[in-house]
């Protein structure tokens, strides 16, 4: 777990790098700020990501869903508006994060979509399985 707890800070440290806000919380928490939420997985399951990243947009764009979703729109702007941000922050920080020379993948989970996976850094790999990454 301390490896993991490693990695997870050279995670924020890598997205702050490149500008973005990045904290360690709980990736689906509402208590984390907007922006990357960063979170060591409390598996020790190898086949499990040590660390999943999410995009968390402002409060006010999941209060509006709430809103709408109280008012019986289920699947209009507001609801969708989280979700679609995340999505296409997804590439986004995979990118920033394989360029700092960490291993990053996008999720493969059809019930959490938008997270990110990272396994482990680039230098952890034998020379011959490094991929090199283009800024």
């Amino acid at each position: 777990m301390a490896q993991r707890d490693v990695l997870a800070d050279e995670v924020v440290h890598a997205l702050r790098m490149a500008g973005l806000p990045a904290h360690r919380c709980g990736v689906r928490s509402h208590e984390c700020p907007p922006g990357a939420g960063v979170e060591v997985s409390p598996e020790e399951d190898l086949y499990v990501a040590a660390v999943m990243v999410s995009w968390g947009s402002d409060e006010s764009v999941y209060e509006a869903a709430l809103t709408a979703k109280a008012a019986g729109d289920h699947y209009g702007p507001a609801v969708r508006r989280g979700g679609i941000t995340g999505l296409h922050m997804q590439p986004a920080l995979v990118r920033i994060l394989l360029s700092a020379g960490i291993l990053a993948t996008l999720n493969n989970d059809t019930d959490v979509q938008d997270l990110v996976l990272v396994f482990g850094r680039m230098s952890d790999l034998p020379p011959a399985l490094r991929v090199a990454v283009h800024q």
